[in-house]
C-alpha cells in the first residue's frame, strides 16, 4: 500500500522526548498504514536510536530509521529525509514536539479538497507541564483557498506572515522539488531560510484555524542555551536570505519587506538573544551587526517599517547611529533585562 504522507523527523540526543513524539504520530487518525515516519538520527550519542528501533519493531512497515555518521544539524537531516520520502505529501516534525492525533488527517483532507501547494494548521507553545499557549503568528484568511500569482497578491501575503513554522504544514512533494526548497546545512535557524524560500515560491495555500501542533519550549535545546555560539548562525542565515533574494530578483521588488525583516530578525531579535542569553557581551559581533545593517539598508530610518515600530524598538535602533562603548552596551543590556523581568516580555526568541 502506497503511503499518503511521509513525515520527516530529525533526531539528535532526544532520548527523553522521542517516545512522546512517536506516540503522537503512530496514533494518527488517518491510520498508521497511510503514514511513513522517517527518523533521521543526526549522530546521537545517547539512547535515541535504541528507542527508535523499538518503534521500528512495532511498526516495521511505517517506521524508517536513517543513521548519520556525522552531525549535520536539522537542516541536513531534513534534506536527507526528503530523499527517502515515498509519499506525495511531506510533513516535518521536530523530535521533541508532538501533534494532535487528527493533525495529518485534517491536513490531508484539506489538501485533497483544495489542491494547493501547502496546507497549514496553527500551533501553540507547550512547556510539557500542562501549560499550552496558542501562538497567533498568522493574520491572514483561514478556511479558504488562497492563491498568489501577482506581485500585489504576494505583497499582501507577505504582510500577513507565514502561518506557523516548518512543522505545522503539509507540502506537495512535487512543489518542494520543483522549487528546490531545501534547508541550509550545518547551521541553526535553518527554518528562517526555508520559510523565505517558501514565502516566495508558494502560489496556493490553505490554512485551517485548528491548533494541532505542540511546539515544546525546551530550555535545553540548541537555540535556548546560554552562551551558545550557535546563536550567531542567525546572522549568517539572514545574510544568506538577502543574497538569495537579490539573485532571484526579490530584493528590488520587495525591498521594504526585506528591510523590515532584516531590522527585526538580524538586528533587534539578535540583540534580545545577546542580552538575555550571554553573560559577556560580544562587542565585536555587536559592531559588525551595526555595520552590516547600515551597509545593506542605509535608508532604514526613512522606511515605513521603522515608522510603525514601537518606541522601545526605535530606541534600540538608535544604536545604529551613535557610537556604542562597552559601558553603553552594558547599560542598555541592564535596562533591557529589567524591562523583560518587569513586563515578562519575550521579543522574537523563536525566529
Amino acid at each position: 500500500m502506497k503511503k499518503r504522507i511521509s513525515v520527516i523527523i530529525p533526531c539528535y540526543n532526544v532520548e527523553k522526548y522521542i517516545d512522546r513524539c512517536v506516540r503522537s504520530l503512530v496514533k494518527q487518525t488517518i491510520g498508521i498504514d497511510s503514514v511513513e515516519l522517517i527518523f533521521v538520527d543526526d549522530a546521537s550519542t545517547d539512547g535515541t536510536v535504541s528507542r527508535l528501533k523499538r518503534w521500528e519493531k512495532r511498526f516495521p512497515e511505517s517506521v524508517l530509521i536513517i543513521e548519520c555518521a556525522e552531525n549535520g544539524r536539522q537542516g541536513t537531516a531534513r534534506n536527507i529525509g526528503l530523499t527517502y520520502a515515498s509519499a506525495d505529501y511531506i510533513g516535518y516534525v521536530d523530535s521533541d514536539d508532538w501533534v494532535e492525533e487528527e493533525m495529518y488527517e485534517c491536513l490531508y483532507r484539506c489538501m485533497e479538497e483544495n489542491d494547493v501547494d501547502v496546507v497549514s494548521c496553527r500551533f501553540g507553545r507547550d512547556t510539557g507541564d500542562g501549560t499550552f499557549i496558542h501562538v497567533p503568528v498568522y493574520h491572514g484568511k483561514t478556511g479558504e483557498k488562497i492563491t498568489i500569482y501577482t506581485e500585489q497578491e504576494r505583497a499582501a501575503f507577505l504582510k500577513n506572515g507565514l502561518p506557523g513554522g516548518v512543522y505545522t504544514k503539509l507540502y506537495k512533494k512535487s512543489f518542494l522539488e520543483k522549487n528546490n526548497l531545501y534547508f541550509p546545512e550545518g547551521l541553526v535557524y535553518e527554518d528562517n531560510y526555508f520559510g523565505f524560500l517558501l514565502a516566495f515560491s508558494v502560489t496556493s495555500l490553505y490554512v485551517t484555524d485548528r491548533v494541532l501542533y505542540h511546539y515544546f519550549y525546551n530550555l535545553e535545546s540548541t537555540v535556548t542555551g546560554k552562551n551558545s555560539s550557535h546563536q550567531f548562525d542567525r546572522l549568517k542565515i539572514e545574510q544568506m536570505i538577502l543574497e538569495e533574494a537579490e539573485q532571484r530578483g526579490y530584493l528590488e521588488k520587495y525591498r521594504e519587506y526585506f528591510l523590515g525583516v532584516f531590522l527585526s530578525r538580524y538586528y533587534l531579535n539578535t540583540l534580545h538573544l545577546i542580552f538575555t542569553r550571554f553573560d559577556e557581551l560580544p562587542l565585536d559581533i555587536l559592531e559588525e551587526m551595526k555595520k552590516t545593517v547600515l551597509k545593506k539598508f542605509p535608508e532604514w530610518k526613512s522606511s515605513e517599517k521603522y515608522q510603525k515600530m514601537s518606541d522601545i524598538e526605535k530606541g534600540f535602533l538608535q544604536t545604529l547611529e551613535i557610537p556604542m562603548t562597552e559601558e553603553r552596551w552594558k547599560n542598555l543590556k541592564e535596562n533591557y533585562l529589567f524591562l523583560v523581568q518587569k513586563k515578562d516580555v519575550e521579543h522574537g526568541c523563536e525566529s
